[in-house]
């Protein structure tokens, strides 16, 4: 599988289990233009902790890396500006994910 598959994968199965906590009125909508983070957000900060959690932990079980999401989002404040979509937000980890595998395998 494609990496950029992997972490849409990734970002897709994050947002179900979010949904699952979620009520119904509140659910994310999967689509790349759906504004997690600031103007129009729809996630509040426990909302978007439960997000970077999920999205750790596929990341870890599906290729095997360690990342801290919540550093490496607020150290790319472009989100705060415009907001965290969840296009951008898998553009984000595609770059993250790619820099640590070619760090883990030069």
């Amino acid at each position: 599988m494609i990496q950029s598959e992997n972490v849409q994968r990734i970002v897709d199965q994050a947002v179900d289990r979010l949904n699952e906590l979620l009520d119904p009125e509140n659910a994310l909508v999967k689509s790349s233009d759906t504004i997690l983070l600031g103007p129009g957000g729809k996630l509040d900060s426990m909302g978007f902790v439960n997000l970077v959690v999920a999205l750790e932990e596929g990341l870890k079980s599906v290729l095997g890396l360690d990342l801290s999401l919540m550093d490496e989002l607020y150290a790319d404040e472009q989100w705060s500006e415009r907001g965290l979509t969840v296009g951008s937000l898998v553009s984000l980890l595609g770059r993250l994910t790619a820099e640590k595998q070619r760090a883990k395998h030069p």
